[in-house]
Parts: C-alpha cells; structure tokens; sequence
C-alpha cells in the first residue's frame, strides 16, 4: 500500500512539474482584431542563443477596410509603434513602454523601449525591470513587402521578465489617421539555462597507424 501511495504522489510530482510555467517554452498565443481588420497576435519563447532569456514574437496584418481607414497602401508610409504595459489598466494611466518600429523593411535592430510617465509625473529615475526589453527583429513576411493587404509585420522583442503578464498593442499613424489593435496579454515564461543543450563537438574517428 505504502508503495502504490508513493507511485502516486511520483506521478502527481511529475505531471505538476511538467505543467509548471516556469519550464514552458512558448506554445501559448494571444490573439485580437479590431472590427476595421487590424490583426494582433503574439506568442512567447525561450531565446535559442541567450540563456535565461524570454521572447516574444508579436505579429500583425491590415485587411483591405483597414488600410483604406488609414490610407496606408504600404507599411512605410505609415508610422508604428508598439506599446506594452504590466500593469492593470496601464494604458489609460500612461504606465507602459514603446517600441518604434523602423521601416524600410526587414531589419535586425537592437531599439530599447521608451518609457511612458503618468500625467503631470516626474520620469522615473529607473527604468521597471518589466520595461529593460529591446526590440531586435523586425521583418515582413509576404512576396511583396509592400503590400499591406497579404503582409504580416512581425517584430522581435527580448529581455521580457519571466512570469510577467505582458499587455501588447499596435498603434499605426498616417496622415490620414490612425489605427490602434485591441490589445493581447500574454506571459513571458521563465527559461532555465539548462533548457538550452550544449553543443557537443563531433568525435574523431581514431587514427589508424600503420
């Protein structure tokens, strides 16, 4: 009996570590749209090159009535920025960092954000650890990079502090006025160093002497 019991609670051990979000690698995704058709997704992941470093890959795309809202036939006649926050209700109190995305197309880029201050607040003297993100990668993925209607935009953003709740919008100016997504909150997972193998250089093959 002692021993089932023990098999149990093994078992139980297990299962709980594995669905712990501590060890998760990004499987989950937030998704919204507005009614005008501007499309927000974002999913978190463990970065492949950088230990104990969170991700996240936030991607969006206008449809036909979006772009003609805004009168933006391509992405860099448009000005974008993305927005985060941490906290509840962190837009509407100004309490969020930007992100100005570049444009011109594809780019690696290391932008850190710009932190917002409330109304009539002083700038704070440090910046929150859930705002030391950068932005790194930004790119189109569509044949014609050009084209907002096939496009989907995706940026890059590292350095999220783990298990935090991310809030995420767009924003996108034009002369002719703006779009703003719903916004999307997503997690950043925590990833262990040990989740990242190291690589082991093949063996060589024994000398033959003669």
């Amino acid at each position: 009996m002692r021993n089932q019991m023990r098999s149990c609670a093994l078992v139980l051990g297990c299962l709980a570590l594995a669905a712990s979000p501590a060890f998760a690698q990004g499987s989950e995704e937030s998704r919204s749209q507005t009614p005008q058709g501007l499309t927000l997704s974002a999913d978190v992941f463990c970065s492949e090159t950088k230990l104990r470093t969170a991700n996240v890959r936030v991607k969006w795309s206008l449809s036909a009535a979006a772009r003609d809202a805004v009168k933006a036939p391509t992405f860099a006649n448009a000005k974008q920025t993305l927005d985060t926050t941490v906290y509840a209700q962190g837009f509407e109190k100004g309490l969020y960092a930007s992100l100005p995305i570049p444009t011109g197309g594809p780019a690696r880029v290391a932008v850190a954000a710009t932190v917002a201050a409330p109304p009539g607040a002083q700038p704070a003297r440090e910046v929150p650890r859930a705002f030391q993100i950068r932005l790194v990668e930004t790119r189109v993925a569509a044949p014609n990079v050009s084209d907002l209607t096939t496009g989907e935009f995706e940026a890059v953003v590292e350095d999220l502090e783990p298990g935090v709740n991310y809030t995420w919008r767009l924003t996108i100016e034009t002369g002719a006025g703006s779009l703003v997504s719903a916004p999307i909150t997503i997690q950043a997972p925590a990833c262990p160093a040990d989740m990242i193998e190291p690589k082991v250089p093949p063996k060589k093959p024994p000398v033959k002497r003669p």
